[in-house]
């Protein structure tokens, strides 16, 4: 193996770092660790729709901090520019949360990222949620159909609004 193929696999092992502690921080309520994953304009998105930049994340991640999530993230793939500074992907997604009457699925889906090397450090530059829809009926939010998980949902998508602006 050659020295570009073992910096290639340090990225790899430092891309899926980085993919652990995005779930790893929020679910422990480190707003600082989560906030600290992306770069200083970084954003989260839904659609057409972002939180960016890391004073608007930390706010976002306050309120996301108070819904006793865990972020369940797999199968990452992602594709590294020839340069070296830049890398592409998706990975898959499952959020759970806790509710009185047990733990409820709040979101299947994934995450489509781009992600950028900052001083030696891979960091997420954007992240966008792709949410898993029903096959038949691609319109019906299916969160909000379960009385359990209803209310925690629309917590989470009012501090989305509040906090996002359009693209």
């Amino acid at each position: 193996m050659d020295e570009k193929e073992i910096s290639r696999v340090i990225d790899r092992i430092e891309i899926l770092d980085l993919l652990g502690r995005y779930c790893l921080t929020l679910d422990a309520h480190n707003i600082d660790g989560w906030v600290e994953c992306f770069t200083e304009n970084g954003a989260f998105g839904d659609g057409e729709r972002a939180v960016v930049g890391r004073d608007k994340l930390r706010a976002y991640a306050e309120i996301h901090t108070r819904i006793g999530a865990r972020h369940i993230t797999s199968s990452p793939v992602h594709h590294i520019a020839e340069n070296g500074l830049s890398a592409t992907g998706f990975a898959s997604t499952l959020v759970t949360v806790a509710t009185p009457r047990g733990f409820r699925v709040l979101m299947t889906g994934g995450y489509r990222d781009l992600l950028k090397k900052v001083d030696s450090r891979w960091l997420i530059a954007r992240r966008w949620v792709e949410f898993q829809r029903l096959p038949d009926d691609p319109d019906v939010d299916i969160p909000s159909q379960d009385p359990d998980v209803a209310a925690i949902h629309r917590t989470l998508m009012d501090a989305f609004s509040r906090f996002s602006e359009l693209l």
